[in-house]
Order: structure tokens, then sequence, then C-alpha cells
């Protein structure tokens, strides 16, 4: 589906939203969320975001963040799969550590 965006410039619905979404407190299930039918706590740090309806390739785009005083959040490339992402959350000091993380997921359904 196909619809004017900004100005003159078209949008395609199915390429351009977001696939999946989730909000996690420190590990666990979603407090809200958009195709995340859980989140699993894999150790300090590390969370699995596990998808409702899957995607068709581990080639997806994600982006996110967690709360303060982290450096920052990022993807276990290896660890990905059509059904899951799993993402690790490190602090200042670059040691993974437990906080609240959101994740947002761009790509194709299968």
């Amino acid at each position: 589906i196909t619809i004017q965006g900004e100005g003159t410039k078209e949008t395609n619905l199915q390429q351009g939203l977001a696939k999946a979404w989730g909000l996690s407190i420190q590990g666990a299930d979603p407090v809200d969320s958009f195709n995340v039918d859980s989140c699993t706590d894999v150790g300090t740090g590390i969370y699995e975001f596990n998808y409702t309806s899957n995607m068709v390739s581990v080639n997806i785009s994600a982006s996110g963040m967690a709360t303060a005083f982290t450096k920052g959040m990022g993807t276990s490339r290896g660890a990905n799969s059509t059904s899951l992402i799993r993402v690790q959350v490190r602090n200042q000091l670059d040691s993974l550590t437990d906080n609240d993380c959101q994740m947002s997921i761009n790509g194709d359904l299968a």
C-alpha cells in the first residue's frame, strides 16, 4: 500500500512501519509492545525479545536505548534468529548491566 507521505513523497506502508517494538523492565516480559510475545533475561544485561510473528530473515534493522546510566545497547547478531533478537546493555565501564531497555525492529515479516 503506497500513500502520500510528507510533501509530495510517497510512503510504502509495508516497508515503512516498525515490525516489532517493545519496552522491558530489566528483562521482564514487555510492559508495552507490538509483535513481541515475551522477553527472556538470558544473563546480566542480556535480553531476548521473542517475536509473536517471525521475521523473514535475521537481516533486520534494530534500534533501541536503555535508561539512564548506561553506555549503550546493541544486538548480538550471532544470537539473533527469525524468531527473536538478543540485546546487550552496557554501563559506563563497558560491563554488562541489568537495566530497562526499549527496542524497535524494521524488516520483513515472514
